[in-house]
């Protein structure tokens, strides 16, 4: 059995190799010896003592596939520092003025590179298996209670990293890294599509996602993928349903359509691999951290109405009094408890001018950044008060944002992914495979430490994008 092969063949593997072995050489490897002193080790040799965990990442990326899709679908690239920087060829130059005379000089032309850095993250879950759970008869699959938690750390790791590809913002939660949404928005090249709230089943919806598809072809990317969280899954349906033709041979059971078509190129996968994914989720109320102890203090915020100076800002239709809240969130996404709700009234013409002061210092330690939250029009009372975005802290001085009522709450995100081509457009850069750390044991139990050291990497932004404030039922009469 090459092992090799079936590792590549998720792409993983970077950091171990087990080469090619027969049957009787693996079985040969597990019989032998149980000491876990090597010098104690007889001439029978040592039982095997692995540390990567990637084969057990491997099984279960193919068995929970509806739970991990991105962490499956993306490239793994094997890097060798913490900070990891490459350089990059942004532009092949102008094709103005390419003829020339006979013998004429032609005009020079000059290829254009940035320097690119990503500072890996470092993922960790501490694990424990106690005695009695250890000895009971194997619980899950033949495994015994030390293998499951294994397996469970496993998932805990995927669940993370997956939702933090999505959504993690390094600016505010600088110990996690900078989802691809996060990634695309900083980039010159901006590819950031309003919906303003509509569904994609919705009049003008579709044309949306194709304005945006047709964008990104222009700058020379092809989306092959799109991601969406599954409040948005069900317009997807309605969207396409109507569209779906079957000859009169067909043998049709349902209408479950995976993927879409555009006029810039192939069909777009909105299911199979791409399509739903359960860590993509849609802005809503901030859940305070249940680590009490560990978690930031709730802010305190003021609110005032101002002329606008930027943004769309609000209009006549969108002009009233609006419900905010804010949460502190800390380096490693903790979240607060909310700060006390308060009113502002907006008319045509205004923005809402946030100022936020921060809580004190727990363990030493001051919030890195705040979700900033807001209700639907003119409802004053109560708490449902949902996301809009996230702002970086200002340290020691009071935080200042603006809501030019560009981001809605509670509205979905959609990610538009470029997965075909030469070269990747985004990989996951792994400085250390997914592993296990044996601890030493202070009670009766056997605890570990599951590691694993990466980041999201978006090499070519222009051939990625996002949609944002993307409507659903959950927020119909919102907007």
């Amino acid at each position: 059995m090459d092992y090799n092969n079936a590792i590549n063949n998720f792409g993983f593997g970077g950091g171990m190799s087990v080469g090619s072995v027969d049957s009787s050489e693996l079985s040969k490897a597990l019989s032998a010896g149980d000491s876990a002193n090597p010098a104690a080790m007889g001439t029978g040799g040592n039982a095997l003592q692995y540390e990567s965990l990637e084969a057990t990442l491997i099984s279960a990326l193919t068995e929970r596939i509806e739970d991990f899709k991105l962490m499956k679908l993306q490239p793994k690239n094997s890097v060798g520092a913490t900070v990891h920087q490459y350089s990059q060829a942004v532009d092949s130059g102008s094709y103005e003025g390419l003829g020339t005379a006979e013998l004429g000089a032609p005009i020079e032309s000059t290829s254009e590179f940035a320097r690119i850095t990503r500072n890996v993250k470092y993922f960790q879950t501490k694990r424990e298996a106690s005695v009695q759970v250890n000895t009971l008869n194997p619980i899950v699959g033949g495994q015994n209670g030390e293998a499951v938690e294994e397996r469970l750390g496993t998932h805990v790791m995927l669940k993370g990293t997956e939702y933090y590809c999505f959504h993690g913002n390094e600016a505010v939660t600088p110990n996690l890294p900078s989802g691809y949404p996060a990634q695309i928005r900083a980039e010159a090249s901006q590819n950031v599509f309003d919906m303003s709230g509509l569904k994609i089943s919705d009049a003008g919806g579709d044309t949306k996602i194709e304005e945006a598809v047709g964008s990104i072809y222009e700058q020379g990317g092809e989306i092959s993928d799109i991601f969406f969280p599954p409040a948005v899954a069900l317009d997807w349906q309605n969207l396409l349903k109507d569209r779906q033709r079957f000859n009169e041979s067909s043998n049709v059971a349902g209408m479950n359509i995976s993927m879409y078509q555009t006029m810039f190129g192939p069909a777009i996968n909105i299911a199979g691999r791409a399509g739903i994914d359960k860590m993509y989720k849609v802005k809503t109320r901030p859940v305070a951290s249940s680590l009490t102890t560990l978690r930031p203090t709730a802010p305190t915020f003021a609110l005032a109405a101002q002329g606008t100076t930027g943004g769309t800002g609000f209009v006549a239709a969108t002009a009233g009094t609006y419900r905010f809240t804010v949460f502190a969130i800390d380096s490693s996404g903790l979240i607060s408890a909310a700060a006390a709700e308060a009113n502002l009234a907006l008319a045509a013409g205004e923005e809402a001018e946030i100022t936020i002061t921060r809580g004190a210092a727990v363990g030493g330690v001051f919030a890195s950044g705040y979700i900033v939250c807001r209700g639907k029009k003119d409802v004053v009372a109560g708490t449902d008060v949902r996301e809009m975005y996230k702002v970086a802290a200002s340290g020691i001085a009071d935080t200042v944002t603006l809501d030019q009522n560009d981001e809605y709450p509670g509205t979905a995100e959609m990610l538009l992914l470029t997965s075909n081509g030469v070269e990747n457009t985004y990989q996951w850069d792994s400085f250390l495979d997914l592993r296990r750390f044996n601890l030493g044991a202070t009670r009766a139990s056997i605890p570990f430490l599951m590691i694993w050291y990466g980041t999201p990497d978006l090499k070519v932004a222009k051939f990625n994008g996002i949609v944002k404030n993307v409507g659903h039922a959950g927020v119909d009469g919102w907007f």
